[in-house]
Order: C-alpha cells, then sequence, then structure tokens
C-alpha cells in the first residue's frame, strides 16, 4: 500500500531538502530547456508559469526567455480566502514582488481570463507515470485545471516521480510531465 497525501508530501519536501540548490538550480536548467523544445510551448501563445520559491523548478529564467520570445506571460496570484487563483498578466519579471506567503506575485494585478490561456506550465510536489499530481494540499491548480481547456505541463525533478500518487475526485491528471532525465506522456 501506498503513502497517503500527507506522508508523501512530507517525504519529497524532505527528499528535495536533501539535494544542494546548486544542482536543483542544474537540473532546473535542464528541464526548462526541454520544455521550450516542447510543441506545446512552441505552438502557445499565452502561457500560465507559476512562479518558483523552495525547492520547486525554477521558472525565473523560464518566464523571462518566455517574455524575451514574445510570449504572453500569466502568473497565478493565490486568493487564500476561497483557495482560488487570479491570473495576472506580467510583461517584465521586474513587475514581480515578493509577498508573506514568499511567493513572488505582481505588483499590480492585470487580469486576463482563463479561455485566453494556451498552456499552463504546472507545479507539484509528487507526480507519477500516469501524470497524477500531488500538490501543496489547497487545492488550487486542481480548481484551476478544471478551469482551463488547455495543455498542461507539470515540471518536475525525477526524485518527484513516485510509483503512486494518491488521487481523489477533486484531482485532475497533467498533459505531459518534464524531468531533467525524461518526458512523460
Amino acid at each position: 500500500m501506498g503513502l497517503d497525501k500527507i506522508s508523501l508530501r512530507k517525504k519529497t519536501i524532505e527528499e528535495l531538502s536533501k539535494t544542494s540548490k546548486s544542482l536543483l538550480s542544474k537540473k532546473s536548467k535542464t528541464i526548462v530547456e526541454e520544455l521550450f523544445s516542447q510543441p506545446e510551448f512552441k505552438e502557445a501563445e499565452t502561457i500560465l508559469f507559476y512562479v518558483s520559491f523552495r525547492q520547486e523548478v525554477e521558472t525565473h529564467e523560464a518566464i523571462k526567455i518566455a517574455l524575451a520570445r514574445g510570449k504572453r506571460v500569466a502568473v497565478p496570484v493565490t486568493d487564500l480566502k476561497d483557495y482560488e487563483l487570479e491570473l495576472a498578466e506580467i510583461k517584465s519579471f521586474e513587475e514581480l514582488e515578493e509577498k508573506e506567503s514568499g511567493i513572488m506575485e505582481p505588483k499590480e494585478i492585470k487580469e486576463i481570463e482563463p479561455k485566453e490561456i494556451d498552456l499552463v506550465i504546472v507545479p507539484g510536489l509528487a507526480f507519477d507515470e500516469e501524470k497524477n499530481r500531488l500538490g501543496r494540499g489547497a487545492g488550487c491548480y486542481d480548481w484551476l485545471l478544471k478551469q482551463l481547456k488547455c495543455s498542461s505541463v507539470a515540471l518536475a525533478f525525477e526524485c518527484q516521480i513516485v510509483e503512486k500518487v494518491p488521487v481523489d475526485g477533486n484531482d485532475e491528471k497533467i498533459g505531459k510531465i518534464v524531468t531533467e532525465e525524461r518526458i512523460i506522456k
């Protein structure tokens, strides 16, 4: 029998914290380069990126590069009252500032409609080969993925791929997972 969601979150966070920041950064660069070669990224005009923090696959440079390549970029703004994500367009990375949560969000929110998003780049703590995702527990991305009618790509370190992610009726699958070693389609 596999781990429950709480135990799997704890185990994955422990595993990630054992890896040096420089190694995670190096692996992030490989993952982002692979993301840029994916057809979903190449074809997308408007991309929703998560803004990385803690031990997530780093997206700061990816956001800057996407903007430089002429992509329209949106980032999530967390509504902690309703556990929902608003979508805000940014024209430059400098429009972001660190909030109390430690997550970087836009200083000024220029809302963008979910239907305008062509591709969503999804964070997570653990994934399996069935493209199930375990987030941090608030359900924000599951709610968002239900709203969006577009491709989704999760960025993950290989150590985040587990045998089985426990799922329930609220959990949404990911379209594709990119790690430093492989692509799970």
